[in-house]
């Protein structure tokens, strides 16, 4: 489909996807676990600090 919408004749194709287009899918897909691992780190830092909070015991304060 992209040889044909690109108009890429068949015998610059190969040269094509090794050059351009497989770079592209693999940075994609490079940035696609970037991007979750963020997100990961993030929930587990949330988790952390809610689990931090949560198990403080309250101090009474005496005057």
């Amino acid at each position: 489909a992209v040889r044909r919408k690109y108009k890429i004749s068949a015998q610059k194709w190969d040269e094509f996807f090794q050059k351009c287009m497989h770079r592209t899918l693999t940075q994609c897909l490079c940035d696609i676990r970037k991007k979750l691992k963020a997100q990961q780190q993030l929930q587990q830092a949330a988790d952390e600090q809610q689990a931090t909070y949560g198990q403080q015991p309250q101090q009474a304060t005496t005057n």
